[in-house]
This record gives structure tokens, sequence and C-alpha cells, in this order.
């Protein structure tokens, strides 16, 4: 991740031999031999949980993962500026081969996101980034079942919470939520559509309100949105968060604002 272009796959594959080569070497290798390589995750996550301790912090430690198909799309495409189109074209052309790599993929998730959990964190999030890049059919037929299966994996292995965040796809959250503790909605979802799920619903609120000066105006501006945050999600199990990552240009100060704001009207 370079800075300002978003992540960046050096050496994507280029055709689908190298999918099906992909395949092969992780058969070879095997998901424990693939996630001992990430030992330097698990290693920050209990140093982190050190530090919680000792600072008395009493906050719990979520981990995470990108979903399968979003790994995928990486792996095809490079990065999520360009190929837009990628991974529906190998879902079309090469099916098969495609579908494969995936339930590979979702084998390696859950192992890491399980070993994340050993580690010391008390949550766990998949990211389904991507799968906006689908048609809604194409995410029915291909991301759903992978990602009910992931959910069962890690509820077989893990007695923690685990949720899922379907960008630019939370129509389909009423579903997912079947197999997941919790879903996070896009800056895209209508808030009050909120207090038809379920479960535990967090997300939403909008980054940029978070960009400018440390004025008047813009911390009058934050209340005012927190505020018909709430409202909109009265009565429903609701966690306050972004509906997206924030880019850079936030001013740091004003997220305090919006934390600050978070606490005061959530107490009320």
């Amino acid at each position: 991740m370079p800075g300002g272009v978003g992540i960046q796959v050096p050496s994507p594959l280029k055709s689908v031999s190298d999918v099906v080569r992909m395949s092969e070497e992780i058969e070879e290798r095997g998901v424990e031999s693939i996630v001992e390589e990430l030992e330097y995750v698990f290693e920050s996550v209990r140093e982190i949980n050190r530090k919680i301790d000792e600072e008395g912090l009493d906050v719990p430690l979520l981990g995470f993962s990108a979903s399968p198909y979003t790994l995928f799309y990486y792996m095809v495409g490079g990065s999520s500026k360009k190929n837009q189109d990628i991974g529906s074209h190998y879902l079309k052309n090469h099916p098969s081969e495609t579908k494969r790599l995936l339930k590979q993929l979702n084998v390696i998730v859950n192992a890491y996101v399980s070993k994340q959990v050993e580690a010391g964190a008390k949550a766990v999030q998949i990211f389904e980034a991507l799968g906006g890049t689908l048609s809604g059919s194409e995410f029915r037929d291909v991301c759903l079942p992978i990602l009910k299966e992931l959910a069962e994996m890690f509820k077989r292995d893990n007695d923690v919470p685990v949720m899922i965040f379907a960008r630019d796809q939370c129509g389909f959250n009423r579903e997912l939520e079947e197999y997941y503790d919790g879903v996070t909605i896009d800056t895209n979802y209508d808030l009050e559509e909120v207090k038809g799920l379920k479960g535990v619903v967090q997300g939403g609120f909008k980054p940029e309100i978070l960009i400018g000066e440390n004025n008047e105006e813009n911390r009058g501006r934050i209340r005012k949105a927190v505020e018909e945050m709430f409202e909109k999600v009265e009565g429903g199990k609701y966690i306050a968060n972004l509906g997206e990552g924030m880019g850079g240009k936030e001013n740091v100060e004003l997220v305090q604002v919006f934390l600050d704001t978070v606490r005061e009207v959530s107490g009320r």
C-alpha cells in the first residue's frame, strides 16, 4: 500500500493457467504452511493486546480479513482502481477454475482469522470490499454461498462474534445476517433500513463529514449528522461507525469530535 493509490499487487495472475497453478501450489503447500508466513500479524495482535492491558483501556481488539472473492479480485486485477470487471470475467469464462481457488481461499481466510482470535482478537470482521464490482445475480450465485460457508467454518472453530461488510451489496444484509453475528453498512445504505435487520448493525457514517477545519461550523455539522444517525436507528442494535475507510484527508481533531459526540448522544 504505497499511499494514495490503494492496494497494489505487483505481480497479479495473468491467465487462467496462472489461476490453476495457484490452486495447485496451495494444495501442495497446505493451508497451515501458508498461514505460518503471516505470524507477524498474529504477533502484532498479541502485542497490541499487551499494550491495551498495560494502559488499562478495556477495549476489544477486532481482527479482520478480506473475503475470498475480494482476495481473488486483487490476485487477478492487481488493484481496485483498474480492471473493474476482471473478477466477473473469470467467473463467466473460467467458472470451475475460479470457484476452485475461491474455495481454497475460504479455508485460508478461516485459518487466518482463527489464528487472530487465538492471538487475542475479541471479534472478527470479513471485508467483502469488492463484491460491488459484481452484478447482483453474480454476488448471489458466487459470494453468498462462499460467505455462508466461511461463517459456518469460523463458528465451528471459534466462540467470538464474526461480522460481514458487503460493500455496495448491502441489499443482501438480510440474508447475510442469518449467518453472521452482525453486518456493516456502507455510505450508500439508508440507515432507516437498519430497523428491518434483526441483529447487530454498524457503520453508515460518511467520513467526508470529518474533512475540514476544526471550527464551530464543522463541529456543528458533525453533531447534526450524529444526532440524525441515532434518530434513524432508534431501537436497533447499532454500533456507530464509518460506512467506509478514511481516505487520509480527514482532520484527526474532527474524528475526535465525532467519537466524543457519539458517546454523548448515545448515552442520553
